[in-house]
């Protein structure tokens, strides 16, 4: 919530309706840390979406499930030297979390002579390394749950295709992996057909 603990708790205990939910779900109102914490967590569980058409594709055989253009974005998505999307979200051979759980730097948030506006994973570990690092989100769902990076800075999956072939926001902890990249307006729009599956 990018905000100290101490500050959104006092926010959610202000709120009728959150007392309201809290007492519903808790059997007080009281806001808690460890509550809220719970309530996401259980929130998180119910989010399940397993058995999507890249799914039956990639993992049950079913060629049929992805459109032709959905298959070339695919192969975009997880080429080492076209998308290299797959270096952070990941697909295994079994299943696909597409996320690797770890924090990387692409710039978002990176000013012109690499002052972050948001610092990510530096404000924790105090490593230079992680300096405008912040865990790769999973991609699943991804085309419900605009607006995009931990800031919502990207508006659309487009924006996110054009923020990514232009190698991300320059600066001195960028992830290695994070490279600009060519694509054709055609290509993007067969890129952005995979992600909106």
């Amino acid at each position: 919530m990018n905000q100290p603990h101490e500050v959104f708790l006092s926010r959610l205990a202000k709120d009728p309706q959150y007392k309201v939910a809290f007492q519903q779900a808790f059997g007080s109102s009281d806001v808690t840390l460890r509550r809220v914490e719970n309530a996401l967590a259980s929130f998180e569980r119910t989010i399940l979406s397993g058995n999507s058409a890249f799914d039956r594709y990639q993992f049950g055989g079913d060629k049929s499930a992805l459109t032709p253009a959905q298959i070339r974005g695919l192969a975009i998505f997880t080429d080492a030297k076209k998308g290299n999307c797959t270096a952070c979200h990941t697909i295994d051979t079994k299943y696909a979390l597409f996320t690797d759980g770890k924090a990387h730097n692409i710039g978002v948030g990176a000013g012109d002579v690499g002052v972050f506006s948001d610092v990510g994973r530096f404000r924790q570990t105090g490593n230079e390394v992680d300096r405008g690092a912040f865990f790769t989100p999973t991609i699943r769902n991804v085309a419900n749950t605009a607006p995009y990076m931990h800031d919502g800075s990207l508006k659309t999956l487009a924006d996110v295709v054009d923020f990514y072939a232009g190698g991300g926001n320059s600066n001195a902890s960028l992830d290695k992996e994070i490279r600009s990249i060519n694509l054709s307006i055609k290509i993007e729009a067969i890129w952005w057909s995979f992600l909106n599956r």
